[in-house]
């Protein structure tokens, strides 16, 4: 699905009542995604209903190979908090709570996936009256089997409070001893920020997301949309090529920002809008990229937010990336959002403008810390104009 406000699955009762079972949000990309949905037992009869919502002019949604299988469904790749905690259970001295802002009026105002109120996570509280310092409050997984390869667990933290305390996230196997995978004990400012690890464990094992209180009031820690990838991890200095998804970079759900998603997809795969003929990374018709979707009943200069994660100061770095933009009535702007806390964290943004017709794409993103960027640019077979972009007409 792509484009879409939401795709949602409902369970229909006699007396026209629904209950969410499951939601997707924002682009996924012009692929095919598997989705699980457990449905709880029911003594009357019943029907599930598939939902979208349509967040603009445009946009796809299918569905296909849908089955119902007896028993609980297997272990889901993602999960979003939305209408259930996907048998993630707590631990320790406090317990951790599943709820919205609009519930609760504490925690984060919103949440990753959705970024509205009412848009649930896992959340907790480590002030000292619920968890005295030294004290420890730990979410679990449901136990997963062992890996053959490296995968990549993705997950988004939210802190809140002067001294908010230590997360800590670990592997827990279930014959030996935890193994850490990611470390955070700075207060992070009122955003939701990326975190990520890499498993590679061939029995089988849990993952723990681990909260130490530091004694502090009014104080949390939350936790959202949990991933895995069938890949390691990118590191922040790698190039994003976005081969194996988008590497942190995110869309905005944000209505008051932009109206459109960059869409991740391949000229192999694109059955529907303008591509360019190949991806940069490699040079084929099967590689990914990012593009700005230019359907005509989209209203002209509406546009996209590629948000980064957020990032460390640093003294010196270089972003470079590559667009294709055949003409002028598509163009990109950048920007950077500064976050002032303890200490300061920057995000980019990537703005993508729709014109009236035209194709704008992006790919192989790096960010190079320590590095200033050189004004060396090869464009092959084109003219250059000052200082660094190349037009391709």
């Amino acid at each position: 699905w792509r484009s879409w406000a939401a795709a949602n699955v409902n369970l229909l009762f006699a007396d026209s009542s629904e209950e969410l079972l499951w939601t997707r949000n924002s682009a996924h990309g012009n692929v095919w995604h598997e989705g699980h949905c457990s449905v709880p037992p029911q003594l009357t009869t019943f029907q599930l209903v598939f939902e979208a919502t349509r967040s603009g002019f445009d946009g796809q949604l299918a569905l296909d190979d849908v089955a119902f299988v007896a028993g609980p469904c297997s272990l889901p790749t993602m999960c979003s908090f939305e209408s259930q905690t996907c048998g993630y259970t707590s631990s320790g001295r406090a317990r951790w709570i599943h709820q919205s802002w609009a519930s609760t009026k504490t925690g984060p105002k919103t949440d990753h996936t959705l970024e509205t109120e009412n848009g649930f996570y896992m959340l907790a509280h480590s002030s000292s009256d619920v968890l005295p310092e030294g004290s420890v409050t730990t979410l679990t997984s449901p136990v997963r089997r062992g890996l053959s390869h490296t995968e990549c667990v993705h997950f988004w933290y939210h802190t809140g409070g002067e001294k908010p305390g230590t997360l800590k996230v670990y592997i827990k196997p279930t014959d030996g001893n935890r193994i850490q995978l990611f470390s955070s004990s700075i207060r992070q400012g009122h955003a939701w920020r990326h975190g990520q690890g890499n498993v590679n464990w061939h029995g089988d094992w849990q993952l723990e997301f681990e909260v130490k209180g530091e004694g502090d009031l009014f104080s949390f820690i939350a936790i959202d949309d949990i991933t895995y990838s069938t890949h390691s991890c990118p590191t922040t200095d790698s190039v994003c090529d976005f081969e194996k998804g988008l590497c942190g970079w995110s869309n905005t759900q944000n209505p008051s920002v932009d109206w459109l998603d960059w869409d991740l997809t391949s000229v192999q795969a694109e059955m529907f809008y303008s591509t360019p003929p190949y991806d940069h990374t490699l040079y084929t018709e099967e590689g990914h990229f990012l593009v700005l979707p230019n359907s005509q009943r989209d209203t002209a200069t509406q546009n996209a937010w590629l948000l980064s994660p957020h990032l460390a100061p640093t003294k010196g770095t270089c972003l470079s990336f590559w667009v294709y933009q055949p003409t002028m009535c598509m163009y990109i702007c950048i920007y950077i959002i500064k976050w002032l806390v303890l200490v300061v964290s920057d995000q980019i943004v990537l703005e993508g403008f729709k014109g009236e017709k035209g194709v704008l794409a992006l790919d192989d993103i790096r960010y190079t810390v320590g590095v200033n960027c050189s004004f060396t640019f090869l464009c092959i077979l084109v003219t250059i104009i000052p200082m660094i972009l190349c037009e391709h007409e």
